[in-house]
């Protein structure tokens, strides 16, 4: 890598900065490895360096065999080292060790700091990310905006998961949902721990979990609650409109006229019937009267599973189906091995025993 140039800087991001992009074009990435900060708490000080330099710390102190999975570093040790010092708010850059003990990278989105986005890109996902948009629209996005973005879709997921966790606010997510709860118009209950526990007040949490959740919106309540004698207020048709959905009046007479009390609901209309049927004339009764019949006589209609219709292709098991459209292509050699036809009579290739007569 050649060495950067030695200049000043107005302050340490500028620094940074500076450096990141140059050894960027140098198939490198700069790090920081340690900083020092003066009795004000200001930083006076900081030391860069190669991103695979270090080596891998086992802090858990966990051997191969308990590993879950087998993982590798990318830290190597690299000697390369930058100093920069502050002085009179001016900052200042040397150069303690200019050689890499590895290769100049040909892709540097295989590097970690190369990939990450600023403030305002970071705002651009954030504001997509609210909107609906898919990892890869976005990811797409913001590579047209910045052709010299080494960003992946893993950098997306990191971003879209500190969203997550700044919305959830250091609860989970059913603590959260809870929260969410109880600022509306659900009255909800909950059980916390094992199934056979009574419910309790206590705060779901990752020792004792929500087991079981029950919820039901105001308006539900008062549907079940409501009854002939005091029915709902008139309905306005505003939430089948704006929402597609048959509103709770709907669900109210089917709840009452049709689910609950069939028989019971049946009985004053036969009677009723029966009653008119006495004054209706002669022909009107028989039309009545076979119309009835035919309703009674009727079996009840049963919903079966629908025809599909027939694939293309032949069926799975055909024995005239070319079984090589799912194979690779033969190789030379298999043409030649590959046996011919032999005739009937003398066992011989290139003719058969019709030809042979």
């Amino acid at each position: 890598m050649q060495p950067p140039q030695l200049r000043q800087f107005a302050s340490r991001n500028e620094l940074l900065e500076y450096m990141r992009s140059f050894s960027k074009t140098q198939g490198y990435a700069v790090t920081i490895k340690r900083s020092c900060s003066d009795r004000n708490g200001k930083i006076k000080n900081v030391v860069l360096g190669c991103d695979r330099s270090g080596f891998y710390r086992n802090r858990l102190n966990l051997s191969d065999d308990l590993h879950h999975k087998r993982t590798a570093s990318r830290l190597i040790n690299c000697p390369f080292e930058l100093f920069g010092t502050r002085h009179d708010n001016i900052w200042h850059l040397e150069v303690r060790n200019s050689e890499h003990n590895h290769e100049a990278s040909t892709d540097m989105s295989g590097h970690p700091i190369v990939r990450k986005l600023n403030v305002d890109q970071k705002e651009l996902v954030k504001q997509m990310v609210v909107a609906g948009s898919r990892p890869r629209q976005i990811l797409s996005t913001i590579h047209q905006n910045d052709l010299s973005l080494f960003a992946i879709s893993r950098t997306i997921y990191n971003i879209m998961n500190s969203i997550r966790q700044e919305r959830l606010d250091g609860h989970t997510p059913v603590q959260a949902f809870l929260d969410k709860l109880q600022g509306s118009d659900f009255e909800f209950e909950y059980r916390v721990g094992a199934p056979k526990d009574c419910i309790t007040d206590r705060i779901p949490d990752k020792r004792n979990p929500c087991s079981n959740l029950f919820s039901l919106h105001d308006k539900l309540i008062k549907v079940s609650s409501a009854t002939p004698d005091s029915p709902l207020k008139p309905c306005t048709e505003t939430f089948k409109s704006t929402m597609g959905l048959p509103c709770h009046h709907i669900e109210f007479l089917e709840s009452t006229y049709i689910i609950k009390d069939n028989c019971t609901n049946l009985q004053p209309l036969l009677q009723s019937l029966a009653h008119m049927y006495q004054f209706w004339p002669p022909h009107q009764q028989v039309a009545i009267h076979s119309q009835l019949e035919e309703l009674v006589n009727t079996p009840p209609v049963v919903v079966e599973n629908p025809v599909t219709s027939k694939p293309r292709g032949r069926p799975v098991g055909a024995r005239n189906k070319n079984k090589r459209i799912i194979q690779r292509d033969p190789s030379t050699f298999e043409h030649v091995e590959k046996q011919s036809r032999q005739c009937g009579t003398c066992h011989q290739t290139g003719h058969n025993k019709r030809a042979n007569q």
